[in-house]
């Protein structure tokens, strides 16, 4: 997805609108946990942030419901990758 912005001033607004979205302190560092298992090892995604100069580590995708994470898991099944 883009933007054409003619216009400077309009242009830098969204430019710091979109940087300040973007800061490390308010995203979220996807990071591939390897932990020995009793079968090989265990690979699983956490998130990981920042949140009032304390780390954070999470298991499960933050800020999802179980329901919300439960239809990805069913979306993911589907072969729909070549219409996205």
């Amino acid at each position: 997805m883009g933007l054409v912005i003619h216009s400077p001033e309009l242009a830098r607004e969204v430019t710091a609108i979109a940087e300040d979205a973007m800061r490390p302190e308010r995203s979220y560092r996807p990071r591939l946990a390897v932990e020995p298992a009793t079968e090989g090892t265990s690979r699983r995604v956490q998130w990981h942030d920042i949140h009032q100069g304390n780390e954070r580590v999470f298991d499960a995708e933050p800020e999802t419901t179980l329901l919300q994470r439960g239809l990805l898991r069913v979306l993911q099944t589907l072969p729909i990758e070549e219409h996205l």
